[in-house]
């Protein structure tokens, strides 16, 4: 019966799990540029003419490449994930709101059944206190 809420509620802890991913992304991201800045300056120490230094310079610049490239397409996918969850989120919005209302009406109309089968079978007058928040 919970099953748009419970959908809707799995779709929040996810989206707030692809977010934090994001943040995480963005750190990563920002300690590898650090890191490659002091690799080229330990780089540009070294004697340019040396094969060490074509090697670690052709090195460097392929990990740069890789990580850059990378990086892109996991913040793309997270950010169309993210997207996704919103979509969806809004789209469930409603149907979680109607799902409420008629679990809230269920119990309501179980309540005035019970008290009306009473009413009927005593010959009584029918009058009944609906239960909100706690308060009749």
């Amino acid at each position: 019966p919970n099953s748009f809420h419970k959908w809707y509620n799995n779709l929040k802890g996810l989206k707030k799990h692809y977010e934090d991913d994001l943040l995480k992304l963005d750190e990563w991201s920002q300690r590898a540029c650090k890191a490659y800045g002091e690799e080229i300056e330990k780089n540009s120490k070294m004697d340019k003419n040396s094969i060490q230094y074509h090697k670690a310079k052709c090195a460097l610049e392929g990990q740069w490449s890789f990580m850059v490239a990378n990086s892109k397409q996991v913040k793309t996918r997270l950010n169309d994930a993210i997207e996704y969850c919103d979509t969806t989120m809004k789209w469930l919005a409603p149907k979680v709101k109607e799902e409420v209302i008629k679990k809230a009406t269920t119990d309501l109309m179980d309540t005035v059944k019970r008290e009306f089968g009473y009413a009927k079978q005593y010959k009584i007058d029918f009058t009944t206190y609906i239960t909100h928040n706690g308060t009749k």
